[in-house]
């Protein structure tokens, strides 16, 4: 198994929730039970959760029970309270886009893909998680945008497998990525 290369580290909006700062998955996983579909840097949506889960009206109170958005000036150049993430000020497609461009730079083996993925998202169900769903997604930046990965199996554009240049496949199934071929 060869070693991760160097990565580049994550940058992602930040939150002060509790006297911490935390990134978006880690306020989402500090704070709520994962949901099915919920986006984790949506403020909107996050907030509404809170609001909702904990009975409260959002537009009357002000309080601690609510993840606060840290501008980017105040969260620049610190790290996520509890997964070490580089703080700064983004988006969704912007985080998005920032992990395809780092992968077609950098992932050549599993490992790495897998390495890579991990410093943008957190794993939900598998060894790591990418969100596709755009025009550009995991799929395409590894076929065109590298020259050294094959698609090993195809049954969707959410369920497939990649070999890379050293014969280690993964699985792609709805987000979820895990090691070896399991159709």
């Amino acid at each position: 198994m060869s070693e991760p290369q160097s990565i580049t580290t994550r940058a992602v909006p930040a939150y002060r929730y509790r006297e911490r700062q935390l990134c978006p998955p880690c306020t989402q996983a500090a704070i709520l039970p994962i949901t099915e579909g919920a986006e984790y840097d949506d403020t909107e949506h996050v907030l509404d959760v809170v609001a909702q889960d904990r009975g409260i009206d959002r537009t009357a109170v002000t309080s601690d029970a609510f993840p606060t958005p840290i501008p980017a000036v105040e969260a620049l150049s610190q790290t996520c309270g509890e997964c070490d993430s580089t703080l700064l000020d983004s988006d969704y497609w912007t985080l998005y886009h920032a992990a395809l461009d780092t992968i077609a730079a950098e992932a050549d083996t599993v490992d790495t893909l897998i390495a890579v993925l991990n410093h943008f998202y957190r794993p939900q169900a598998g060894a790591a998680f990418h969100p596709g769903g755009a025009d550009r997604d995991l799929w395409n930046v590894l076929r065109w945008e590298r020259s050294d990965w094959t698609t090993a199996w195809s049954k969707a554009n959410y369920w497939y497998a990649m070999r890379d240049s050293q014969g280690n496949t993964f699985t792609y199934t709805e987000g979820d990525i895990d090691r070896g071929s399991k159709p």
